[in-house]
């Protein structure tokens, strides 16, 4: 399905993009941005949101993309997806590395995310990480200083207890990022195989049912949730997932009815929205010249239906 954004062609790291996503994201109701990083990049992040004007209505946490590259190898000799071993002593030093120069960079900015007091950030599956115990978890910290873990564990195939544990044993709370897991609540997996050629959001929700387990999940530790609009890949053999606002508000009614353990601090519970703009995998929940703020609109009626719907000069916008 094509989707163009409302605002035409443009490059994320524009500050006058940023100011226009910050402006559409608070006065629908959200409060932070999710943004990914690696190690070729976190420099140029820094230095687009320092020239932000409106940066301080919005909270930013990063997202370690920890498959980006073979840790450790010089550039012109490093391979995509490689999984990250904590045993491999020049992969976790690489790693801690770029973990100290980012927390050094990021961490103090007031515009950076804290949960519970610590500056958050996210790392893109643990769940594959190898070597992952207490002594790397007190590198981290050595390196970083006492931040707030949100880590991506939970998938399909594992032992929800193994991975409870992993979550109480060693971050501070996690989640599960995977698409088709985001929107199944499901009770077995065995029980409904997936249509290749792409299912309807809510007939896969009733067909897999996965909110069973995102309770248990929420009822023993801090688990972030993913709530996503619609999956459009575009890569081969991977099925979309056909979506509409009326079954995003349904998702969103559902990640909010999750029970929690109690937070501390400003934030009660947390869950995530994928995406605002990742545009290559079709979960865009930015304006679109097709949908229009359809499904910005679902997102203030949920989180901040006591603000007017705003209104935009869009020809200004588009110049």
């Amino acid at each position: 399905r094509r989707e163009d954004p409302l605002i035409g062609i443009y490059e994320s790291y524009d500050p006058r993009v940023i100011e226009q996503h910050i402006d559409w994201a608070v006065d629908h109701g959200m409060e932070s941005f999710v943004v990914s990083f690696d190690h070729s990049n976190f420099l140029k992040i820094h230095t687009a949101l320092s020239n932000v004007s409106n940066i301080n209505k919005i909270k930013i946490v990063l997202h370690y993309e920890t498959l980006e590259v073979q840790l450790g190898a010089p550039p012109s000799k490093r391979m995509p997806r490689v999984r990250l071993d904590w045993k491999n002593e020049n992969n976790a030093r690489h790693v801690l590395d770029l973990m100290r120069e980012v927390a050094d960079l990021f961490f103090q900015e007031p515009w950076y995310l804290h949960i519970e007091g610590r500056p958050a950030m996210v790392f893109y599956v643990t769940r594959v990480w190898t070597g992952f115990d207490h002594v790397a978890v007190n590198r981290m910290r050595a390196a970083m200083g006492n931040f707030y873990g949100i880590g991506d564990q939970i998938f399909w195939g594992k032992d929800p207890q193994e991975q409870i544990a992993f979550g109480k044993s060693y971050l501070d709370s996690y989640t599960a990022y995977n698409m088709y897991e985001s929107l199944s609540w499901w009770r077995n997996p065995n029980e409904h195989f997936f249509n290749p050629a792409g299912e309807e959001v809510n007939a896969h929700l009733r067909a897999t049912a996965t909110i069973g387990k995102y309770e248990q999940w929420a009822n023993l530790t801090q688990f972030v949730p993913h709530i996503l609009p619609q999956y459009y890949d575009f890569r081969p053999l991977h099925p979309p997932l056909f979506g509409s606002a009326d079954e995003f508000r349904q998702n969103i009614e559902m990640a909010k009815g999750l029970g929690q353990p109690p937070m501390e601090g400003e934030y009660s519970s947390l869950f995530f929205v994928v995406s605002f703009n990742e545009w290559f995998e079709g979960t865009v929940v930015e304006p679109t010249e097709q949908w229009g703020f359809q499904h910005l609109e679902v997102i203030r009626s949920q989180l901040a239906p006591h603000r007017p719907k705003p209104t935009y000069d869009l020809d200004a916008i588009r110049n």
